[in-house]
């Protein structure tokens, strides 16, 4: 097993860099757009938990993990938040709906959502705090659990379809600390794959699952 001091030491260790160091933000405006980025269960989740580590698997522009990284820091000013995407655009809208592909803002044909979102917690003077993982939730978490990182608060909102979403609560679960709470988005008639998993897992552990305006979430046992 790996020992890594924080967030930042990890991301550093993989990327041979801080992804930030000499990327310039100025040819960017700020672009947070997003889904329920600010929903009240960010607040009251992160100021029960009052968080060091927190995990966020699907960020796109990053305007959840941002407004959790504000609030984390009021209570730990150094909370570290980890944003793993592959920034592809893997929901099946933003590549089939015509006004949603133009957010991929594609060169070449890639997308180029990954920079966006540097430049996003760059402008948002938040580099200390947020720090990117691109690459598959199967690999992340996998690269994770043999560096032995524990999460306090792991907010999943990636995939949609239910094997999908199932695999990813049950990899991130493994990295939440006793105690610590799991929640995420699209709990919606809307995407029946979300509710059939988040359902699934929470019965298949008895665990409590709140839902409040199709946000889910779930404490693990202390």
């Amino acid at each position: 097993m790996h020992e890594v001091i924080d967030i930042k030491s990890l991301v550093t260790e993989l990327m041979g860099c801080d992804p930030y160091d000499g990327f310039d933000p100025s040819g960017y405006s700020l672009d947070l757009r997003g889904w329920q980025s600010e929903h009240p269960y960010f607040e009251a989740i992160i100021s029960q938990t009052r968080p060091r580590l927190l995990l966020e698997v699907g960020s796109w522009k990053g305007a959840s993990a941002i407004h959790m990284a504000k609030v984390a820091r009021r209570f730990v000013p150094t909370a570290q938040v980890l944003c793993v995407d592959t920034w592809l655009g893997s929901h099946r809208v933003l590549w089939l709906d015509h006004e949603a592909r133009s957010q991929l803002n594609l060169r070449h044909g890639f997308p180029q959502q990954y920079f966006q979102f540097l430049a996003n917690v760059a402008l948002s003077n938040l580099q200390d705090s947020i720090f990117p993982l691109p690459m598959t939730s199967y690999s992340a978490t996998d690269i994770l659990a043999r560096f032995g990182l524990k999460f306090d608060v792991i907010y999943i909102d990636a995939h949609h379809d239910e094997e999908e979403v199932i695999s990813d609560i049950r990899r991130c679960f493994n990295l939440l600390r006793g105690g610590g709470t799991m929640f995420g988005d699209d709990y919606s008639t809307q995407e029946p794959g979300v509710i059939k998993a988040v359902n699934r897992f929470a019965a298949d552990h008895g665990l409590y699952l709140s839902v409040a305006r199709e946000k889910w979430a779930m404490q693990k046992p202390a």
